[in-house]
């Protein structure tokens, strides 16, 4: 594991605010197609699921090594639709080459969670992998209202068995489930919850 080196968590990224993702045979997902809200989106599910797919195929757009590990057939297809048109997004305010650190943890993630919201701008979002599983329940829920009282565009993965005590306290989130089908070894996702104000 890398030692701390006071950089950011590689975990913690920001990008323009996602309206529609659409993925077809990439990884296990066969076809899919998510509406985000502009604001909280949370995606749990079991290990395996795809959920951390979902992320790096957004991601892809602006890494070749992703785009080729999941574009490396000729069958498969990754569609990004943003809430702002990107000739209106500032696109140098989102680091692309950031030295993040990979596992932060209590305070050190909570301080780059901060970091993050300070630095995203009008039509920006924060996508968060493995949210939340460093962090004890208390430094959970700082994590949560930092979250919820900021006006970015959240999309986060939380493990299944973490996203009641997540996101049982917010008055507005999209909450979907990846679920693996183990006849066809592809996996679909389901709207749980879509809590509005």
């Amino acid at each position: 594991m890398k030692e701390p080196d006071g950089s950011m968590d590689e975990t913690i990224r920001i990008v323009p605010a996602i309206k529609r993702l659409s993925l077809r045979n990439i990884g296990v997902w066969k076809d899919l197609q998510v509406e985000f809200s502009d604001q909280i989106n949370v995606i749990t599910g079991e290990n395996g699921t795809g959920k951390t797919t979902i992320l790096d195929s957004i991601l892809s757009r602006e890494c070749e090594l992703l785009a080729s590990r999941y574009l490396d057939n000729n069958y498969g297809s990754i569609e990004i639709e943003f809430f702002e048109t990107l000739s209106e997004i500032v696109l140098d305010e989102y680091p692309k080459d950031v030295n993040y650190q990979r596992y932060a943890t209590g305070e050190k993630y909570l301080s780059d969670l901060k970091e993050s919201i300070g630095r995203t701008s009008r039509g920006a979002g924060l996508l968060l992998d493995d949210f939340g599983s460093r962090l004890d329940m208390e430094k959970r829920g700082i994590a949560v209202s930092m979250l919820t009282e900021s006006k970015c565009q959240v999309v986060c993965v939380v493990h299944q068995m973490l996203e009641d005590e997540f996101f049982g306290q917010t008055e507005s989130a999209r909450i979907f489930e990846a679920v693996i089908d183990p006849s066809s070894v592809t996996s679909q996702l389901f709207l749980r919850y879509d809590r509005k104000h």
